[in-house]
């Protein structure tokens, strides 16, 4: 005895080391595939490491070769920078600032301050760059993204563009980006004066793209295009997820979460193509597209929480945890706004804080959860692949997408994918389990308007065995007189007319099974009534080992389709209509053949067959099917030659008495 008690444990314990080895290594294979595609994002969709060369110490030497080779270039390195100064091309022309200007690569520095505690992050700057183009006019285009968050551009020292106001006496903020053409040959300067007193970041964040313009435009219509296409489908997410709460009581939760995801990813997805469109101050929306992003993620906790069956315990404590963290970066975030260096450095440890801590906890519950529920592979993926875009998001800071979004965004669309999946899923099983519990009803339904009509009909029959009974007295008084008088013609004539009793009503025993036997009554009168012959073959027990109600839903459900397919066969043809059913116990299997003669073709869509009532699949075979594959049976339908033949075997759960 307890030498198999060790085998069992032993081989517990090397199942349980097999999943958790399956489960490593799936992590892993999502780790090393995540990191592939987030490398070769980070090269080929990345402005910081687009093709075209760059400038050094102010200038950027453009020939006619590179205009070809290269039709879209970053002017990502060589500014020239003037910290403090909001300067005009004529004062740099006349020296002002020389002595403080550095040369910086635009993202090098989030904010004025150089990386220097000392300075303010905010304030007024200047930066400068002179393209040398080839000597013939060529209209050329400027990409511009947005510059925190005030400006004035001016192209060889005329004003072509502004958005807000940088003057200090007259500052206002505003963000937009946008495209420009102009016509330029030779050494042409580009001047950008800029002032910050309302964003987190100052200045020059993102790297201005120049090239031709058909390229140009070409480029920002599809990246707009993206983005509105990204907006569309997480807005009808929303809207399908709502319909989904307002239908579905047993969904509502999970739907009415994922909603609320798509909605706080709303504003953030929205961030491109609304900037393009419209000059938007500062506030509120960068603080709304920030904390919006932080709560999408606080709802994914949610979900997880949801969809993991975590305690209710663990995932007040989960939730609260992302909640106050939540509070606090939105605190943080206006601090920082106003210029406080400590805050900025508490807002970015707190926001790397929040993703790292998000995506271990989503890491560890889909890890546990993993084996647990069936459906979680996909989760347990999408999981590993966010944890994975975190740790490249630090390893390469260096990023922004020219097409497509960042790492993390990444991560969120295979999320939401895998969450739109748990979702499609549970709604799946909820429909096939209300499918089988309304193919119950119906079964039990018609098992009780079967059992009342057999009650009935069996009255109907003792009313007239009684009348039988009592006229057959009367028969024998009349028949003896009639041979005591030797009217033998009388005779003969009176007894012909005496076996004439109603016989076609008359109720036979089927089977000894006392539902089964109403059941095959039932459609047995039905098919009489329809002139249909009913033939059976049944060698069966008493007790079939089978529920009533799952015979009902197979035989019931058989029974009715024969008979109305019979129904519409013509009495005139070969075959008469007919319905024949067989049944009997062989290998612990109870097996039943019910075939009928039809006329028409079957109808069947990759596998399924169709209705002939409606267009759609056959309710009456396809709740057969699950129920027989639900008792571990297994099912054959056949049609040839006008027979339509279902034939299914169901094993026995216990061993049946006659």
């Amino acid at each position: 005895m307890n030498l198999r008690k060790n085998i069992s444990n032993i081989a517990s314990a090397g199942e349980r080391l097999n999943a958790t080895a399956r489960r490593m290594l799936l992590i892993l294979v999502a780790v090393a595939l995540s990191s592939c595609l987030f490398y070769t994002i980070s090269l080929h969709d990345n402005k910081y490491e687009a093709p075209g060369n760059q400038a050094i110490n102010g200038l950027l030497y453009v020939d006619e070769a590179d205009c070809q080779s290269t039709p879209i270039r970053y002017l990502v390195d060589g500014w020239e920078f003037y910290p403090d100064l909001l300067l005009t091309p004529d004062q740099l022309a006349a020296g002002q600032g020389a002595d403080v200007m550095r040369y910086v690569s635009a993202g090098q520095h989030g904010t004025f301050s150089l990386d220097n505690p000392a300075r303010d992050g905010q304030g007024s700057a200047t930066y400068a760059m002179t393209l040398v183009l080839p000597e013939t006019p060529r209209l050329y285009a400027l990409h511009l993204p947005e510059i925190y968050s005030a400006y004035r551009l001016y192209i060889d020292g005329n004003l072509v563009a502004h958005v807000g106001n940088p003057d200090p006496e007259n500052y206002r903020d505003a963000t937009r980006t946008g495209q420009m053409t102009f016509w330029a040959e030779g050494e042409t300067t580009l001047v950008i004066a800029t002032t910050n007193h309302s964003s987190l970041y100052s200045g020059m964040v993102y790297p201005l793209a120049f090239g031709q313009p058909a390229a140009l435009e070409a480029l920002g219509i599809a990246r707009t295009s993206m983005a509105a296409v990204a907006c569309a489908i997480t807005a009808l997410e929303a809207v399908i997820a709502l319909i989904v709460a307002f239908m579905s009581r047993q969904n509502r939760t999970l739907a009415l979460l994922v909603a609320g995801a798509a909605l706080c990813s709303l504003p953030v997805i929205s961030h491109a193509p609304l900037h393009a469109m419209f000059t938007l101050p500062v506030h509120p929306w960068h603080f709304i597209e920030s904390i919006c992003l932080y709560g999408a993620l606080t709802v994914i906790v949610a979900i997880h929480n949801h969809i993991c069956m975590v305690s209710r315990r663990n995932s007040a404590i989960s939730l609260g945890t992302a909640l106050a963290l939540c509070a606090a970066i939105a605190a943080t975030y206006i601090l920082a706004s106003g210029g406080n260096a400590t805050a900025l450095l508490m807002l970015s440890l707190l926001t790397t804080a929040f993703k790292v801590a998000v995506a271990c906890y989503l890491l560890a519950t889909a890890w546990v959860t993993h084996g647990i529920i069936s459906n979680a592979l996909p989760l347990l993926v999408a999981d590993t692949v966010f944890a994975t875009a975190i740790f490249w998001d630090r390893l390469i800071p260096a990023h922004e997408p020219i097409m497509g979004g960042w790492f993390v965004e990444w991560a969120m669309l295979a999320m939401a994918i895998a969450i739109t999946f748990m979702l499609a899923s549970n709604m799946t099983a909820s429909y096939l389990k209300n499918a089988s519990l309304a193919a119950q009803r119906r079964s039990m339904s018609r098992q009780l308007t079967i059992q009342a009509e057999h009650l009935r009909r069996m009255e109907e029959q003792e009313d007239i065995e009684r009348k039988i009974r009592h006229d057959f007295r009367q028969y024998a008084r009349t028949m003896g007189a009639l041979a005591r008088e030797g009217h033998i013609e009388e005779l003969s004539r009176y007894a012909e007319e005496a076996e004439e009793v109603p016989s076609r009503n008359i109720l036979t025993r089927l089977t000894a099974n006392v539902e089964l036997n109403a059941l095959l009554q039932h459609y047995r009168l039905r098919a009489l009534e329809g002139s249909i012959a009913f033939e059976t073959d049944l060698k069966l027990p008493a007790d079939l080992g089978i529920s009533p109600i799952d015979m009902g839903i197979i035989l019931g459900n058989a029974l009715e389709n024969a008979v109305d397919a019979a129904m519409s066969c013509p009495e005139n043809e070969d075959a008469a209509p007919c319905v024949f059913v067989g049944g009997q116990v062989k290998a612990g299997q109870v097996v039943f053949m019910v075939r009928n003669t039809y006329r028409g073709n079957v109808r069947r869509d990759k596998g399924v067959f169709l209705s002939s009532k409606h267009d759609g699949p056959g309710i009456g075979i396809e709740s057969i099917s699950a129920t027989v594959r639900r008792l571990g049976g297994i099912l054959s339908i056949t049609h040839e030659n006008g027979w339509f033949e279902v034939m299914f075997a169901i094993p026995q759960k216990r061993t049946p008495t006659v």
